[in-house]
């Protein structure tokens, strides 16, 4: 049964990696029967299961838990997590460098997978659906920032001089114009002009919509 799920889930998984312009990777699962003796035994069982990924022609195979990549990671374990949202029981989801080397396009596919994924399968905003999960996304790309529905920004401040500095975090909530500022500076910098801030703006309100 194991073995058939593999298969099962080796296609599921490839089918997202094309939605996330991950169209030449490949996922395969590898599982080794131990000895029914073998001191390693555990409370899995007989089997050893292995993810191996290559994400890129003419590489090799590697286990899903060495490779190097951060957003690849998050990219791969976000397919997973949407193929398997209505079977895990975990509530809560940390994504960082998801957006790694990415566009503007995947972004704004990314951002809405996470969104459903958030609200459940069915993608409705509830608390009472079961499969619902909270995700925490660290971003720099508007397109996913825009599809969250809270948006917090973290700033690092620096206070004093010499050896008295001081480094400081703040988290701050951003609502209204302050997060389509926030959302324009992703896009423009410092000081974005009126037609940034207006694209921000129909960000926010595409993604209320759905």
């Amino acid at each position: 049964r194991r073995t058939a799920a593999g298969r099962r889930l080796k296609t599921l998984v490839e089918a997202q990696f094309a939605e996330l312009e991950m169209s030449e990777a490949t996922v395969d699962v590898e599982i080794v029967t131990r000895k029914p003796d073998d001191p390693a035994l555990d409370s899995t069982g007989l089997d050893n299961v292995e993810f191996l990924v290559r994400t890129n022609p003419g590489q090799e195979r590697q286990a899903l838990r060495k490779i190097a990549s951060g957003g690849e990671l998050s990219r791969i374990m976000l397919a997973l997590k949407t193929i398997l949202a209505d079977k895990d029981q975990i509530t809560v989801l940390v994504f960082d460098e998801i957006d790694a080397n990415i566009g503007d396009r995947l972004g704004a596919t990314i951002g809405r997978k996470m969104r459903a994924l958030a609200r459940g399968a069915a993608g409705r905003k509830s608390a009472a659906n079961s499969h619902a999960h909270q995700i925490i996304c660290i971003t720099h790309l508007s397109q996913i920032a825009a599809c969250a529905d809270h948006h917090l920004q973290i700033r690092k401040d620096v206070a004093g001089s010499g050896d008295g500095r001081q480094t400081s975090a703040s988290v701050c909530v951003l609502e209204g114009d302050a997060r389509v500022q926030e959302l324009a500076e992703m896009m423009a910098g410092k000081n974005p002009t009126p037609a940034t801030l207006t694209h921000a703006r129909q960000l926010l309100a595409a993604n209320s919509k759905t």
